[in-house]
């Protein structure tokens, strides 16, 4: 059974192989494997947003800002250490944006 295959087989791809062609896509594979591969180990984030935290006796500031950093998805959350470098890297374009997260964010949700 198995030699009828590899019979078949053979009769079915011997004119492939006096293909140039054929034979240059056969070495293609390897590099084109090696490329998937380092595509893959990048980063996979669509868009990276910075944001930063106001400093607040308020715990919900802080929480949301966990939170972000938590997240894994398409969106990739950085923290930054002040409102000048969120807006310096939003305008430099190594951000995609930014969120100003203010210190009284439970009294504005309240209202």
């Amino acid at each position: 059974m198995m030699r009828k295959l590899g019979v078949w087989y053979w009769l079915l791809t011997k004119r492939l192989f006096k293909k140039w062609s054929f034979w240059l896509l056969l070495l293609a594979v390897p590099l084109l494997v090696l490329g998937m591969r380092g595509i893959a180990a990048q980063k996979a984030s669509v868009l990276t947003m910075v944001f930063f935290a106001e400093p607040s006796e308020d715990g919900l500031g802080a929480e949301i800002a966990r939170q972000l950093e938590a997240s894994d998805g398409l969106i990739c959350y950085e923290r930054c250490t002040s409102e000048e470098q969120l807006r310096d890297r939003v305008a430099y374009g190594k951000a995609d944006g930014g969120y100003v997260i203010p210190a009284e964010l439970s009294a504005l949700v309240r209202e």
